[in-house]
């Protein structure tokens, strides 16, 4: 007797028999063949389909590309660069965010700018790695568009409970930056489709979710070894990408015009605030400052 390990659903992906729902597209299977949505017809193949891990992640290593350039042209060694973006003016000039309340009502962009920024090839080179996977599941699950919104958003609103532990706890300003609010994010948008779905893979990744976010994040910062994990923003992002997986579950993978017209606004809305920061007269104080 042949036990069957894997069926192939009609997009090609592999899935376990037990799954109810393909682990690519997200189609409701029986025996492997995904069933029809009452309102869907068949997608045309020549349909134009943005690619989220694409867009972003092109974003984030156009600006890295920039912080590498700006520390070598201060002559500041790229071996030094591995756990480090160099001056923290240059990390303030491409959109590094510092919270003080006076900056964040003078520059609020800046809570959307430092969602594109790193600091050294560690931080960038890992926080790219574990997008790219993410970003391709929940693009087959909610659509590109929505990944764009939930990453951007999560990102901004991690940074806002990140701001708001540091002034109303610590009461220091601390520069911070990183997708890491955002692939958090992505991270909570796949747990709460999964869950809305009622697929039981969502049990796996909610615990991976919770191990990353404590092991890493709050072990890092416990270790002692100078590397500083923004938690606040860790799970600020977790939990919105959650919720808004969650309300978008049900809807599939198609997307209307409104969804492509809040992703364009999003990407805009992003670039635009890396513009902003280019003008911000921030790092030529700073540098004055510190000298």
């Amino acid at each position: 007797m042949t036990v069957q390990r894997e069926v192939r659903c009609a997009c090609g992906a592999l899935n376990d028999p037990s799954f109810d729902t393909c682990v690519r597209c997200g189609r409701r299977l029986v025996d492997g063949v995904p069933v029809p949505r009452p309102t869907e017809g068949p997608r045309r193949s020549d349909e134009p389909r943005i690619r989220a891990g694409w867009v972003l992640g092109g974003l984030c290593s156009l600006v890295f590309a920039m912080q590498l350039t700006l520390a070598l042209k201060r002559g500041i060694p790229l071996g030094s660069l591995l756990v480090s973006s160099g001056h923290p003016a240059d990390a303030l000039r491409v959109g590094a965010l510092l919270a003080t309340q006076e900056l964040l009502l003078a520059e609020p962009f800046r809570l959307v700018s430092a969602v594109f920024v790193h600091f050294g090839l560690l931080h960038f080179g890992m926080n790219m790695y574990g997008f790219v996977g993410l970003a391709r599941a929940a693009e087959h699950l909610v659509g590109p568009a929505r990944t764009i919104v939930a990453f951007v958003l999560t990102g901004v609103l991690g940074f806002v409970v990140s701001a708001a532990v540091q002034l109303l706890v610590f009461d220091r300003p601390v520069l911070t930056a990183g997708a890491s609010g955002g692939i958090l994010g992505t991270m909570g948008l796949l747990v709460g489709a999964l869950l809305r779905r009622g697929d039981p893979r969502w049990k796996q990744l909610a615990t991976s979710s919770v191990l990353y976010t404590l092991l890493f994040g709050f072990a890092v910062n416990a270790s002692g070894s100078g590397i500083a994990v923004n938690n606040a923003a860790h799970i600020g992002g977790l939990v919105v990408g959650l919720g808004l997986g969650f309300a978008w579950g049900g809807q599939g993978d198609r997307e209307g015009p409104k969804a492509r017209a809040a992703a364009a606004i999003a990407v805009i809305g992003s670039i635009a605030s890396l513009v902003l920061a280019q003008w911000s007269e921030l790092p030529q104080l700073l540098e004055r400052a510190l000298g």
